[in-house]
C-alpha cells in the first residue's frame, strides 16, 4: 500500500528551498581559489540549504470505503494546518529552515536530497486536539520535469521557474499526540498504520519556485502532497506499478510520467496527476483539463484502442490538483479486470 491507497489524505501549501548555488562550479571546492564574483548559475550564492513547509492545510481525505471528504462538517481532518515545524517550535529561528536539501553529487544536481524534514498535522478545535508528527526518511525528487509550464514566465511580475518535481517517502516516528478519533478517517489510517511499525507513506509534488526580491517571497513555491497507508514491503521512495508515460514520437511534451494502480478491490484505477499535467504558465491552469485512459495494442494503430473510461474524462483542473493533490479515481468494468 502507499499514498495512492485509502485511508488518506491530501493538502496544499507553501515550501522554501533555500539552496545553495556555489557548487554549481566544480572549481569553487578549491580551497586556494578566492570567489569573487557571481558567475552564470550561481544565482543564490549565499543559500543556506535550507528547506520548510509552511502554510499548508489539509484540502481532502478519503476514507477506506472510498468516499471523499472536502468539507470540515464531513471530517474534522479537513482544513488542519500542515507544516514543517514541530508543535510549540515557532521561538526557533527559521533562517537556516526546518530540514536541508543538499546535492551530495555536485555534478548532478538532479537527485537534491531532502534531510531531517518533519511533517507536522495540527488539528485544533475549542474542545480537543491532535497533532500528528512524523519525520520523513531521506529521499532526492524524482521526475524532475523542465517543461511543466508551456511558457517560461507567469503572470507575476517576479521569476517564475517553469520547472516541476515531486518527492516520495515514508514517515516513520510517528506520534499521535491528542484525540486521533476526533476525525473518523484520521482513525482508520492510525489503525493501518499500527500494523506496520507506525509508518506512513507520503509523497508530495513541488512547483512555481519564485525568484522575488522579497524576502516573504523568495526561493518559495506551491506544495501538493498526499499522506496514506504504508506496508513495510512496499517501497520507500515509489510505487511498485508500472506508469504511464508521453509516447516519444510527441511534437509536444503536455504529460509527462504518471503513477498509477489497479484497486482490485474497490474496482477503480487509481491515477496521481500531480506531476504529470503540463501547465499554460508557471502560475497557470492545466492545458488539457480533461484526460481519457484507454488500453492500447502492443501493436498496431492508437485507433484501436479500447478507452477505459466511456466518455467520461477524469478531471485534471487546477482545482482538482489542488484538492487531491492530482489524485483522481476512475471506475473499472468486471471486463476490464
Amino acid at each position: 500500500m502507499s499514498y495512492l491507497d485509502p485511508p488518506r489524505f491530501s493538502f496544499l501549501g507553501r515550501f522554501r528551498a533555500n539552496v545553495p548555488t556555489r557548487n554549481n562550479d566544480l572549481t569553487n571546492y578549491d580551497p586556494a581559489k578566492k570567489i569573487t564574483v557571481v558567475t552564470p548559475g550561481d544565482w543564490n550564492s549565499f543559500g543556506s540549504g535550507g528547506f520548510e513547509i509552511f502554510g499548508g492545510r489539509v484540502t481532502s481525505g478519503m476514507n477506506e470505503a472510498g468516499e471523499l471528504a472536502t468539507k470540515n462538517s464531513e471530517d474534522k481532518l479537513i482544513g488542519a494546518a500542515v507544516s514543517s515545524r514541530p508543535h510549540g517550535a515557532d521561538v526557533i529561528p527559521r533562517e537556516f529552515g526546518d530540514a536541508k536539501i543538499v546535492d551530495l553529487d555536485p555534478s548532478q544536481r538532479r537527485l537534491s536530497t531532502i534531510f531531517g524534514l518533519e511533517v507536522t498535522i495540527d488539528l485544533s478545535t475549542a474542545d480537543d486536539q491532535l497533532l500528528l508528527n512524523g519525520t520523513m526518511k531521506p529521499t532526492c525528487f524524482r521526475d524532475y520535469w523542465n517543461q511543466r509550464s508551456a511558457k517560461g514566465s507567469g503572470t507575476s511580475s517576479a521569476a517564475l521557474m517553469p520547472a516541476s518535481t515531486g518527492f516520495q517517502s515514508v514517515l516513520s516516528n510517528v506520534t499521535w499526540n491528542g484525540s486521533y478519533d476526533m476525525s473518523p478517517l484520521l482513525m482508520q489510517l492510525h489503525d493501518v498504520s499500527q500494523e506496520n511499525d507506525g509508518q506512513l507513506s507520503i509523497k508530495f509534488n513541488v512547483d512555481q519556485f519564485l525568484l522575488s526580491q522579497d524576502p516573504e517571497t523568495n526561493l518559495t513555491g506551491r506544495l501538493i502532497g498526499t499522506i496514506g497507508p504504508y506496508f513495510a514491503d512496499e517501497p520507500d521512495h515509489f510505487v511498485a506499478q508500472r506508469r504511464l508515460v508521453w509516447t516519444a514520437t510527441a511534437k509536444t511534451q503536455e504529460f509527462f510520467a504518471t503513477p498509477f494502480q489497479l484497486d482490485e478491490k474497490r474496482k477503480k484505477l487509481v491515477f496521481d496527476f500531480g506531476n504529470s499535467v503540463q501547465l499554460d504558465t508557471p502560475d497557470g491552469s492545466p492545458l488539457n483539463s480533461e484526460v481519457f485512459p484507454a488500453i492500447l495494442p502492443i501493436e498496431g494503430s492508437a485507433k484501436l484502442a479500447r478507452p477505459l473510461v466511456d466518455k467520461v474524462p477524469l478531471k485534471t483542473t487546477t482545482e482538482q490538483l489542488e484538492l487531491t493533490a492530482g489524485i483522481v479515481e476512475a471506475d473499472v468494468a468486471d471486463v476490464e479486470l
